[in-house]
C-alpha cells in the first residue's frame, strides 16, 4: 500500500493580495492611499506585436520592467513603503531583489507580506 503524502496548501498570492487590498479600504482608507500594480504588465500594439510593458521603473544605471512591488501604500506626512505578497513558502524573484536593494537605499521599506496579519502589524509600529 502506498503512503499518501500531503503537501501543505497555501493561499495563493492573488487571494492574500485581495485580503490586504480589502483591509487598506475598509481599515485605512481615510489615513492611506494606495496604488497597486497589476500582473498583465505586458502590452501589445494594434497590430498584435509586442510594445513592451505598462511600466517601467528607473534607478540609477538601471531601467526596471519587473520586479516593481504589488502593492505602493502613502501614508500620513508622505511616509511611503511598498508591499510584495508572497506565498508562505514563496521567494523573492531576482528583478525583485534588485527593486527592494534599491528602494532600501532610497529609505523606502519594503514589505514582504505573506498575510494581512503581517500588514497590519507593520502598521501599527
Amino acid at each position: 500500500m502506498k503512503e499518501l503524502i500531503l503537501k501543505k496548501q497555501y493561499p495563493l498570492e492573488a487571494e492574500i493580495l485581495r485580503e490586504i487590498i480589502k483591509y487598506l479600504k475598509t481599515e485605512l482608507g481615510k489615513r492611506i492611499l494606495f496604488f497597486e500594480r497589476r500582473n498583465s504588465g505586458a502590452s501589445y500594439r494594434k497590430d498584435g506585436k509586442w510594445a513592451g510593458w505598462y511600466y517601467q521603473a528607473y534607478f540609477p544605471n538601471k531601467r526596471i520592467t519587473a520586479g516593481m512591488p504589488d502593492l505602493l501604500v502613502i501614508k500620513r506626512n508622505f511616509n511611503l513603503f511598498t508591499i510584495e505578497v508572497k506565498q508562505e513558502n514563496g521567494k523573492l524573484l531576482p528583478s525583485q531583489q534588485i527593486v527592494k536593494s534599491e528602494l532600501e537605499t532610497l529609505g523606502i521599506d519594503y514589505l514582504i507580506a505573506r498575510n494581512v496579519n503581517e500588514v497590519k502589524t507593520y502598521l501599527e509600529i
